[in-house]
């Protein structure tokens, strides 16, 4: 552990720098969602505006804003500080000023220029901060270079403890990693180069993606995979995810001090992902949804073939998300109905990322729908779960089958572009959501996260009202008021 009561210049460099590439990462995978001028418009002003109130915040020596982030950059480097010295205040002042910087780059890319951030970030977050000198005084080092598979270990032991990883992120960092040892060797890490990553990059392009799930691939090794005819190799996002992860590893390795610089850095798939984007739903789209014959006549199976596309639609939460609910996550603040997105009360509950825990307020929609109605009659039947007719799945969760069906439903109500998933309901929300709040709001509701700390710390002292007034915008000029007490003809 760090010396507690010594702050490493470098490491502060690189967690920051960390947290920024991780927001413009995020930035750049919905840009590629947005088409419109206006909505770049509307991004550049609102980016204008968070500039401006971050300089306030400095100016004013606001930290409030800050310190949720200090705080966990402090607990992940090993340091304790008192809150009040100036070197925690200094701490303060850099990340709002980290926040500014990244707003000032998201706000370049919507000019077109990504020139902007290259500059920015070499002069303000170099990822080798400090030239050491070597010590004559001292032997020589003669301690062997650290291989990958021992870094690896040490890797993976800290995301568990340290970040929270489920078993399933675990195991995608370890299998990408494997992947790069299996490929090019387990080799010091201060000997893996760029045309090594981009090898690597080159040859994940042309592996079958889950190969241990098919007969004619299983057990193959990498050179045998590679002289074999491919018919679907591993897609351009898949590869891009394997990177993504490679150099997440690289990363931490040089903020270990393992190696010098992170040689996968900026590496990117040569491709782009072709129909691998989740696009949101159309209007057209939503009407062929919802105007179908099994909501037309009441004509659905199961109470959740009814519930989840709505509850999809008007709270953005994600499918394995809403299908896990129990009875006692629907709770009352303040007189606002909200879903309490949770991994606290069941064991079989498991959300994404910690920026996942969060409380939904229930859309007026919703509401005049009859949903906490229903949420009670589950209640007075003694019922544990929203829908307790699904089954919990070792692989997949409580959403196994519920994907399966939407996937079939979609399909028979015309949306046949396989981009359009059960996760487009997401995109939906948060594009249009996007037109009429502030962005730091939508990504309170939806749980996304900015760099290593979520939205959800940065402003968790917004009241249920303040976010009920947040959702109440949503409007997609779709009549659904003929299904109002619907499914109380889907109980059994």
């Amino acid at each position: 552990m760090t010396n507690p009561q010594k702050l490493d210049p470098q490491r502060i460099t690189l967690w920051l720098r960390d947290m920024v590439e991780a927001a413009l990462q995020e930035d750049e995978q919905e840009r590629l969602t947005r088409s419109s001028l206006s909505e770049l418009e509307q991004e550049y002003d609102m980016l204008d505006h968070r500039i401006d109130d971050l300089y306030e915040k400095i100016r004013d020596q606001d930290w409030r804003q800050a310190r949720p982030i200090v705080d966990t950059m402090l607990e992940e480097l090993g340091v304790k500080i008192d809150s009040a010295s100036t070197e925690y205040l200094q701490l303060c002042r850099r990340t709002l000023q980290a926040q500014i910087h990244t707003a000032a780059i998201c706000k370049h890319r919507t000019r077109g220029n990504y020139d902007f951030e290259v500059k920015l970030l070499s002069e303000h977050y170099p990822q080798n901060t400090a030239t050491v000198l070597p010590d004559l005084d001292k032997p020589e080092n003669t301690q062997p270079p650290t291989l990958i598979t021992d870094a690896l270990a040490i890797y993976l032991n800290e995301g568990v403890k340290a970040k929270g990883w489920r078993p399933a992120t675990r195991n995608e960092y370890e299998t990408s990693i494997r992947l790069f040892i299996e490929i090019k060797g387990d080799l010091p890490l201060t000997d893996i180069t760029r045309d090594m990553v981009r090898d690597f990059r080159d040859k994940l392009g042309q592996l079958p993606p889950n190969r241990e799930k098919k007969a004619q691939y299983r057990g193959k090794s990498i050179q045998e995979l590679l002289a074999m005819p491919i018919d679907q190799p591993m897609s351009a996002r898949t590869v891009q995810k394997n990177l993504e992860r490679f150099s997440a590893f690289l990363r931490w390795a040089q903020g270990e001090n393992l190696i010098s610089n992170n040689p996968a850095e900026g590496i990117r798939p040569a491709g782009t992902p072709k129909g691998s984007t989740r696009k949101p739903f159309t209007n057209e789209d939503l009407n062929k949804l919802f105007k179908s014959k099994q909501y037309l006549q009441s004509e659905h199976k199961k109470p959740h073939h009814f519930w989840l596309p709505l509850l999809g639609l008007y709270t953005g939460a994600r499918l394995g998300e809403l299908c896990q609910l129990r009875t006692d996550d629907i709770i009352r603040e303040d007189d606002v109905w909200m879903l309490h997105i949770t991994d606290d009360n069941d064991s079989q509950q498991q959300l994404k990322t910690a920026a996942s825990r969060r409380k939904v307020p229930v859309h007026r929609v919703l509401l005049d729908l009859g949903f906490i109605d229903y949420v009670q009659a589950q209640r007075a039947r003694n019922s544990e779960r929203i829908f307790p007719e699904l089954r919990y799945y070792n692989k997949g969760g409580f959403g196994k089958k519920p994907t399966e069906w939407f996937s079939a439903y979609r399909k028979s109500c015309g949306v046949t572009d396989r981009s359009k998933v059960f996760h487009s309901f997401r995109h939906t929300l948060i594009t249009k959501l996007s037109q009429v709040a502030p962005k730091e709001h939508v990504q309170v509701i939806v749980g996304h996260s900015d760099g290593s700390v979520t939205y959800d710390h940065y402003f968790h002292g917004l009241e249920p009202k303040v976010l009920y007034d947040v959702i109440d915008k949503l409007d997609y000029a779709i009549d659904l008021s003929f299904l109002k007490d619907q499914w109380r003809t889907y109980l059994d």
